[in-house]
């Protein structure tokens, strides 16, 4: 959660000079720069060349930024970068847009930056980073060349890492990915971060022989180079080649055997051998070089419970609990609260409900506060215990209030899952009510807008939809909302039409928006032109609503046959009782079932 107050104050030194202080968003440190280790504080420098023309929206962004109106501040920044293209106010719109959490704005203002100033390392390190949390990976590559001809500082594998896990189902995408990282092979020394990489895309598109190739050239030049190391060990275990593994690991450990990732991936390889003496062995190697390092009990009770030693992992993280509980840090107790959550694992997995639900909603503001909430719901769903889920989360969110928006996001997806929508609409106006901020959530607007739909409700919905646009205009998701449901439930179809023409023009490859499209043509009697848009969607989305509105368009333009072959394919896929929007359907066009 933002701070209450911030400020943006830029410090104006003359007509013609502008230089920033670090107060605000300058200094928050970004996930970017913890990852390349940036400095804490981002040091701008002044801005030069100003004329009539750009110094007054200047100076409006600096008001706006005084009286803490953030995003009008943003949105005179965003505007004057994108007409001066000068490198100075791009690079300010790209800091407030990154503190504000506004990634496409942020994104559009660091590719100004770049372009306008190519030497600029910081420049290029932010467009990498919000590229690939865009999922732009090929893109960022280009990004990441220019960062590593600019510094010699090599990122590839962070990038392969973040490649592989976004689209470990979409090897297509993986591959574009790998062949652009390869090309840059051909045009310079390969470092050993690069070489690296290449095997990380190499395991995941299962070509072991070539990762291999490339983790040997690692180990050729840097015999210690744990990454390789660890990959080539992977490589061997999934080749059923156990014992080559465990030698790899054994020779690299004798070069560094204090390594705790190889200590603990020697016991992995250990467990799996079935060496339960060599694995008790190698533990008490990690107990004697980290001797009482909570991390290292951790670690090894989560390689416990990966072996399924439930009961070893329960000892480790008792003794864990009974040692941290008088001596833990209270102001950051993450070592606790991870081994309460994977004690509530455990017991979760020795089906111990109530047991693994204490433990869960114990567990505090750290990196499994979450994933713990998560499980304690999904125990209580499955025992239909919904009311009982509801009533936790509100006494969750007093006992942990810092962290009341997350527990209400969780709330809400609870909520809306199981169609408590009037349950939903209360929670989250009381909330705003309680915290004025949660009037501008987007999220929250969203839901309770989406709610407020299924009670019936469209003014109401349709003022929370207003409200999110009124902040981000070109949001097509809320767009094409309000727009569907005009078109749906009132007679407004050509306000409905400007607002989904809206949304496609922002993201024309969304199903769901590409059914608007066709739906809003059909309300408008436009029976080919909706059933151009119809197909098109039904292409990248076999959904029985946008069947059901192909086969009206089909009808209606006079493709009754085409029509009736759409109904018969849903009869096949669906069996009775049919789902309410075929009922509905037939209801409407009994003809759909003649011959």
């Amino acid at each position: 959660m933002k701070p209450n107050s911030i400020r943006l104050a830029l410090t104006l030194v003359s007509a013609l000079g502008v230089s920033a202080c670090t107060s605000g968003p300058w200094n928050k440190t970004t996930p970017a720069q913890v990852a390349y280790q940036w400095p804490q504080e981002a040091q701008l420098a002044p801005i030069q060349g100003l004329n009539r023309h750009t110094l007054y929206p200047l100076l409006l962004a600096e008001i706006a930024g005084q009286r803490n109106q953030v995003d009008l501040a943003l949105q005179e920044y965003i505007k004057l970068a994108r007409a001066s293209q000068h490198p100075r106010i791009a690079e300010r719109a790209a800091y407030i847009a990154q503190y504000e959490e506004k990634d496409q704005l942020a994104l559009e203002a660091a590719r100004i930056w770049a372009q306008a100033e190519p030497e600029s390392v910081d420049a290029q390190r932010i467009l990498v980073m919000l590229l690939m949390k865009a999922h732009a990976y090929t893109q960022a590559l280009t990004h990441l060349h220019r960062l590593y001809e600019l510094t010699g500082s090599s990122y590839y594998t962070l990038l392969a890492n973040r490649a592989v896990e976004q689209n470990r189902q979409d090897t297509s995408n993986l591959q574009a990915i790998y062949q652009q990282l390869r090309v840059y092979h051909t045009r310079t020394q390969a470092s050993l971060d690069y070489l690296n990489a290449l095997a990380i895309f190499e395991v995941a598109l299962d070509h072991p022989i070539t990762a291999q190739a490339h983790l040997n050239q690692v180990l050729a030049q840097a015999p210690n180079n744990e990454r390789a190391l660890l990959l080539k060990a992977q490589i061997l275990r999934e080749q059923d080649k156990l014992q080559e593994a465990l030698n790899l690991l054994k020779a690299g450990l004798k070069r560094q055997p204090e390594s705790l990732r190889l200590l603990l991936e020697y016991a992995r390889l250990q467990l799996a051998a079935n060496d339960l003496q060599g694995a008790s062995q190698t533990f008490a190697q990690i107990r004697r070089y980290h001797p009482g390092d909570s991390q290292v009990v951790l670690a090894l009770a989560r390689l416990y419970v990966e072996q399924g030693e439930l009961q070893a992992a329960r000892q480790e993280l008792e003794s864990l609990l009974e040692r941290d509980e008088a001596s833990i840090d209270l102001s950051s107790p993450e070592t606790l609260y991870q081994a309460l959550y994977y004690l509530g694992r455990i017991a979760q997995e020795e089906a111990d409900p109530i047991q693994a639900l204490d433990y869960y909603w114990q567990v505090g503001p750290s990196s499994v506060f979450v994933d713990a909430k998560l499980r304690a719901l999904q125990i209580l769903e499955e025992e239909s215990a919904l009311p009982e889920a509801i009533e936790a989360l509100q006494q969750q969110r007093q006992d942990f209030s810092q962290q009341d928006e997350v527990l209400l996001m969780l709330m809400t997806d609870l909520l809306y899952k199981h169609e408590q929508y009037q349950t939903l609409v209360d929670v989250l106006s009381e909330a705003m009510q309680s915290r004025p901020e949660y009037h501008q959530h987007a999220r929250f607007l969203y839901a309770r807008a989406m709610a407020y739909l299924a009670l019936d409700q469209l003014a109401a919905a349709e003022k929370d939809f207003r409200l999110l646009l009124e902040k981000e205009p070109d949001n097509a998701t809320v767009l094409n909302a309000l727009g569907y449901s005009l078109t749906e439930r009132t007679n407004r179809h050509q306000e409905a039409s400007v607002l989904i023409e809206k949304a496609y023009a922002l993201n024309p490859r969304e199903a769901a928006i590409i059914d608007s499209m066709g739906w809003v043509k059909f309300n408008l009697g436009e029976y080919q032109s909706a059933v151009e848009y119809l197909q098109k969607a039904y292409q990248l989305a076999e959904d029985v609503e946008i069947a059901s509105h192909l086969i009206q368009a089909l009808w209606f333009s006079g493709e009754k046959a085409k029509a009736r072959v759409l109904w018969r394919q849903l009869q096949k896929e669906y069996s009775r009782p049919w789902p309410q929007l075929m009922q509905d359907l037939y209801q409407q066009l009994p003809e759909l079932g003649e011959e």
